[in-house]
């Protein structure tokens, strides 16, 4: 069990807030990144061997991976405000978000994976969404 507490801070130039590395929390996998996003305002992330989840804690953002987009993803005021909308990244490519609120934050979790599956919108109520285009 690690004793880990990590104190937020000004947003960086690319609106991280907070990165949480297992190796810096002691963990053995799973790593943690919360982004602020401004509107126009994007991150891009590549997932290498790893599978990540992008989840909407407030606003909203555009995300896309391997040519699929997801316009408008989220909503919610706070993290308070009801369950989240996320995106799921398999292993072997880049996803991105931008900001499409005035505001938005974004948190990025990932962990090791040697396969992963389809990119997909996790709504709530529902394991997948199936709102994605292909560019």
């Amino acid at each position: 069990m690690s004793d880990l507490l990590v104190a937020g801070s000004a947003a960086a130039a690319d609106g991280l807030l907070v990165r949480v590395t297992p190796e810096a929390a002691g963990w053995s996998y799973v790593g943690f990144e919360v982004y602020r996003l401004r509107r126009g305002r994007q991150f891009e992330r590549p997932t290498g061997d790893r599978e990540a989840c992008a989840v909407v804690l407030s606003g909203r953002a555009d995300f896309s991976f391997g040519g699929l987009e997801w316009p408008e993803v989220g909503g919610r005021n706070s993290v308070f405000d009801g369950p989240p909308y996320s995106v799921y990244a398999p292993p072997g490519g880049v996803l991105s978000a931008t900001g499409a609120a005035e505001v938005s934050a974004i948190a990025f979790c990932w962990a090791p994976a040697a396969e992963g599956f389809e990119p997909a919108l996790i709504t709530p109520g529902r394991r997948q969404g199936f709102q994605a285009r292909v560019r």
